[in-house]
């Protein structure tokens, strides 16, 4: 399996993050008075980013020394 690149884990991280926390929003109580379109850009943009990651990846080197 490849590694993600330094861009790849950025994108990883911040997409995991926004995941969980568009999930939080859309469950909790706390954030009823949001609006449900901004719930659910911040849960779709997190799949998007998580998404994007997976093309920064490393590419292994096939030199055979």
């Amino acid at each position: 399996m490849e590694k993600f690149s330094c861009t790849g884990k950025i994108l990883f991280s911040y997409g995991a993050i926004q995941m969980f926390w568009g999930l939080v929003m859309l469950n909790v109580h706390l954030f009823e008075h949001t609006s449900e379109t901004i719930k659910y850009i911040i849960l779709i943009t997190g799949i998007v980013f998580c998404i994007i990651s997976n093309f920064f990846k490393e590419h292994k080197s096939h030199t055979n020394t």
